[in-house]
């Protein structure tokens, strides 16, 4: 897989040193809510009203009613789809915390249909899949996730599927770069 973006960020993280008391304090509370306040939290920052915001439902879905196998499934596949390599990395170290293998994490790519997938976990992937190219979920696989999934987690997922899109466009379009402590997960290295 290759992008043809610049390795220049096109919006610089704010700097520790440049970091007002109210920048330092979000930056603080993006770890507190289990958000690695590296370089996508510091550009944000360059926003603070809006990344005030966007940390409380950031960290809401982190910590949500999906397991966090299922969670990093999801995730992982947005940032597939949306070639985002800085959310990849980031939650390929996840989800190797939460359990995901090598294994898992190259069938991501791949996709829903691989036999490694149980009937449920294809359709996470399926769903994720849907929504990216169709913008809606197909009957078929709302059906096997409302047999697996109560309201809350049908709901959460769909959320969680929008939101990091909303990340991956952001982090691609600003050219957030990788910090080095990630880079082993890289898939474009």
């Amino acid at each position: 897989m290759t992008t043809n973006q610049s390795p220049l960020p096109r919006i610089l993280p704010c700097e520790p040193q440049d970091r007002s008391d109210a920048i330092r304090a979000l930056l603080a509370l993006a770890d507190e809510t289990g958000l690695n306040a590296g370089n996508i939290c510091a550009t944000l920052a360059r926003n603070p009203d809006l990344f005030r915001k966007w940390l409380g439902f950031s960290g809401k879905l982190l910590a949500g009613a999906l397991t966090p196998r299922a969670r990093e499934l999801v995730i992982l596949r947005v940032a597939w789809l949306c070639k985002s390599d800085y959310e990849w990395a980031h939650h390929a170290r996840i989800g190797h915390r939460c359990g995901l293998t090598k294994a898992d994490l190259h069938q991501i790519m791949f996709g829903p249909d691989s036999e490694l997938w149980s009937t449920e976990e294809g359709a996470l992937l399926r769903s994720v899949d849907e929504l990216h190219f169709a913008s809606a979920i197909s009957d078929d696989t709302w059906d096997i996730l409302a047999k697996a999934f109560d309201e809350v987690r049908l709901i959460e997922l769909l959320m969680l599927i929008g939101h990091y899109q909303t990340v991956a466009f952001a982090a691609n379009s600003l050219r957030v770069e990788l910090e080095d402590d990630v880079a082993e997960y890289s898939f474009l290295r």
